[in-house]
């Protein structure tokens, strides 16, 4: 597998420290379609509901970073929010 993609494993992982660190309520009502994409030259794109792409991405950017490393062990300089909903972008 090349070593910027997320194993199954890894986005596991990730979601369970987000659950644990937001309180499930939170997690719940944001993140349930939340799907880690590839990890590439310290740029993680993330893939969310596009209702939910905002707030996550104003509030919850650095939670996301900080978990994202300490799981994958890479660092995570830049995330590449991508809505759900339709192909366009939006780096943060």
């Amino acid at each position: 597998m090349p070593m910027n993609c997320i194993t199954k494993d890894q986005q596991l992982a990730v979601e369970a420290k987000l659950n644990m660190l937001l309180g499930a309520a939170e997690y719940d009502r944001l993140f349930m379609e939340f799907q880690l994409m590839e990890l590439q030259w310290g740029i993680l794109s993330v893939r969310v509901k596009s209702e939910h792409l905002d707030e996550i991405q104003n509030r919850y950017w650095l939670h996301i970073a900080i978990v994202a490393e300490s799981v994958l062990r890479r660092a995570v300089r830049v995330l590449n929010f991508l809505s759900k909903d339709y192909s366009g972008s939006t780096a943060h």
